[in-house]
C-alpha cells in the first residue's frame, strides 16, 4: 500500500508544515490563539498534538516506551505546545528514516474509543495517522486566515526534498 519512502515524505512534510503553523501563530498575542467561537487555533494545535501523539504510540511504537511526556493532560502554554510538537516531530522522523516494508506489511491491531478492535495493515494506520495530521494543519490554516494571516503555499511538493528537479521554461 505505501513505502517507506511514503513514510520519510510524509514525516517531511509533517515537520515542515508544523514548523510554519507555529512560527506564523507565535506572531499572534496569546488571546487571540485561544479566542474562537468553537475552537480556537490554540486548541486546534493542541488537539494536533495529542492526535499525534496517540497514533505515534498506536501505530507506529506499537510495543514501545509509553511516550507519556507527549500526552496533554492539561491546557499547555504555547511554548510548552511548541517544544512538545518539536519534538514529536522529530520523533517521527527518526522513526520514518528506519522504517521498513516488514514492518508497514505487517498486521496491528487498534481498540477504538469505541470499544471495537480494528485489525489492519500498519501502513494503513500510518495512512490514517498522517490523514489525521493534514485535516487538522488545514483547520488550523484556516484559523490563521481568519486572523489574517497567509500561511503562503501548502503543497507538499514545497516541502524541502520534496521536489527530485526542477526545469526552469526558456
Amino acid at each position: 500500500m505505501i513505502t517507506p519512502e511514503y513514510c520519510r515524505l510524509f514525516a517531511s512534510y509533517n515537520a515542515w508544515f508544523n514548523e510554519r503553523l507555529f512560527s506564523l501563530s507565535a506572531a499572534l498575542p496569546d488571546e487571540k490563539r485561544r479566542h474562537g467561537a468553537s475552537c480556537s487555533l490554540h486548541d486546534t494545535l493542541q488537539h494536533l498534538l495529542w492526535g499525534d501523539a496517540h497514533w505515534v504510540k498506536q501505530l507506529v511504537l506499537f510495543d514501545g516506551p509509553e511516550p507519556s511526556h507527549l500526552y496533554p493532560t492539561q491546557q499547555l502554554t504555547f511554548e510548552q505546545l511548541r517544544y512538545q510538537r518539536k519534538s514529536l516531530d522529530n520523533a517521527l522522523l527518526a522513526w520514518a528514516a528506519k522504517v521498513d516494508m516488514a514492518f508497514l506489511d505487517a498486521d496491528a491491531s487498534y481498540l477504538g474509543s469505541d470499544g471495537i478492535k480494528r485489525v489492519l495493515t500498519k501502513s494503513l494506520w500510518i495512512v490514517q495517522m498522517f490523514n489525521h495530521q493534514t485535516h487538522y494543519r488545514g483547520q488550523a490554516a484556516t484559523l490563521l486566515r481568519q486572523h489574517g494571516i497567509d500561511i503562503g503555499v501548502t503543497d507538499i511538493y514545497w516541502a524541502p526534498g520534496a521536489i527530485r528537479r526542477e526545469t526552469i521554461p526558456a
